[in-house]
């Protein structure tokens, strides 16, 4: 074989090589079958959860769909795009103050309500002995008689007084004819609360679709300096929500440092929420939590401010659920940054994730397997890509239909999982490749010195 022809000869058996490394179906961890009917040529699934726990990979690129007769087959995993249309408006409401217990009202005492033909409260006002009525303002009635479509939630503005703030509960009642009352939400809290340099504040409150035409607004504690200044209805004209699946896992106080607390989530699954519930009430700490991949990675900051979990006078109040940019991380840890530690009890970090679907071609027979797990398994090529780039939406409904997926069975178990050290051929051609290349460079040179130097 001539020199020139030594390089192309030498890299293809490089390639090949290198191409026999790809795990077969029986080298996989685990597997679930997929059930398709037959009707198409893409067909979609939703990863189990099976497989963020399994996977060696964080970004799942050792998963494979297999056929039949155990050939690979073209697949895709793609992120669920959830399309948020969300236009909100406020609209002040016509408040009324109800004075005293207007539901247990003397003989000689009355209120009267008079209304539009549409519904609307025009005028309201008492009759009888003013010691009763000229009580400290217990309820308000709310009319939201003009709004024609669901109100999402009400914002209650109060001014206080307090200068520790406030933190109290109250209900809310429906009616449509003022005469009939059922309970809309009971046990709402209102807070505004300082801490340091944070604050916090919750005054909002979310309702339940109901058709009503007014709302009744109940104070359940005591309200002495509290003031309502107005209070706002919410309108979304479209929304659509994030299926979520929820998971939690208990921490471990890290060896290193006694206010960092350590949590394993115990697979890769695409976290896009977080909270922390504290073991203890009346606790309020200031905190940083991170995230990375493995243990070897420096950690990402997530969120820095709050965490609570206070409890007044059988008033509960816990933070919201915490959105974070999609993290594909195993591991997180929470750091406690106040002087105010949170006891001996380990607190439990709260994770909201969307599942993934997976695309792939009805390529040979079926029922086919979604393999995953494997730790010497490469990332794909994944031609189908540019097909669900083609399709879009509009051609997804109609050409991609959904499989059903079975219970996880086992393969070759948790040996996949384990690093095959292989002899790196790829690494050692690819020098000999380059050594070949720099000897034929050398002998072409000295060739042409030596014709060079010929008379």
């Amino acid at each position: 074989m001539s020199m020139p022809l030594l390089a192309p000869c030498l890299l293809l058996v490089a390639s090949l090589a290198y191409a026999a490394v790809e795990p077969d179906m029986q080298d996989y961890a685990q597997a679930n079958p997929i059930n398709t009917d037959g009707s198409s040529a893409i067909y979609r699934v939703e990863l189990p959860a099976e497989v963020y726990e399994t996977a060696a990979r964080y970004d799942l690129g050792d998963v494979r769909i297999f056929n039949q007769d155990g050939e690979r087959v073209p697949f895709a995993i793609q992120r669920q795009e959830q399309k948020k249309v969300l236009k909100t408006a406020w609209f002040d409401l016509p408040v009324f103050p109800l004075r005293g217990n207007v539901e247990k009202l003397a003989d000689d005492q009355s209120l009267d309500l008079s209304l539009g033909e549409d519904g609307k409260i025009l005028e309201l006002h008492y009759r009888g002995n003013g010691a009763t009525l000229n009580q400290d303002q217990n309820q308000y009635l709310l009319d939201i008689s003009g709004i024609s479509q669901p109100v999402d939630a009400l914002e209650v503005i109060i001014s206080h007084s307090n200068e520790e703030g406030y933190l109290k509960k109250v209900r809310l009642e429906s009616s449509n004819d003022l005469n009939y009352w059922s309970t809309l939400v009971d046990g709402a809290t209102l807070t505004e609360l300082s801490y340091g340099t944070h604050s916090l504040k919750k005054n909002q409150i979310n309702l339940p679709e109901r058709d009503m035409k007014y709302i009744r607004f109940s104070w359940l504690d005591d309200h002495e300096g509290l003031r309502i200044s107005n209070i706002r209805a919410l309108l979304k004209t479209a929304h659509h929500e994030n299926h979520y699946r929820r998971s939690s896992v208990t921490g471990t106080r890290s060896e290193d440092n006694e206010n960092i607390y350590q949590f394993d989530l115990g697979g890769y699954f695409p976290v896009e929420q977080i909270n922390v519930t504290l073991p203890d009430d009346n606790t309020l700490i200031d905190a940083i939590v991170r995230s990375r991949h493995d243990q070897d990675e420096k950690w990402r900051t997530q969120y820095a401010g709050l965490f609570y979990r206070l409890n007044m006078k059988g008033t509960h109040l816990e933070g919201e659920p915490i959105s974070v940019r999609l993290s594909r991380h195993r591991y997180w840890e929470l750091e406690v940054k106040s002087s105010d530690s949170i006891g001996s009890a380990m607190p439990e970090l709260h994770y909201a994730w969307q599942p993934n679907y997976l695309y792939f071609l009805a390529r040979g027979k079926g029922p086919y397997l979604l393999a995953y797990g494997n730790a010497s398994a490469e990332p794909p090529e994944k031609p189908v890509h540019t097909l669900m780039n083609v399709l879009g939406s509009d051609r997804e409904q109609e050409l991609v239909q959904q499989a059903s997926i079975g219970e996880p069975t086992i393969l070759k178990g948790e040996s996949a999982l384990v690093p095959v050290k292989h002899f790196p051929w790829r690494e050692v051609f690819l020098w000999v490749i380059l050594l070949s290349g720099v000897l034929v460079v050398g002998l072409m040179s000295y060739k042409l010195m030596r014709q060079m130097s010929q008379p």
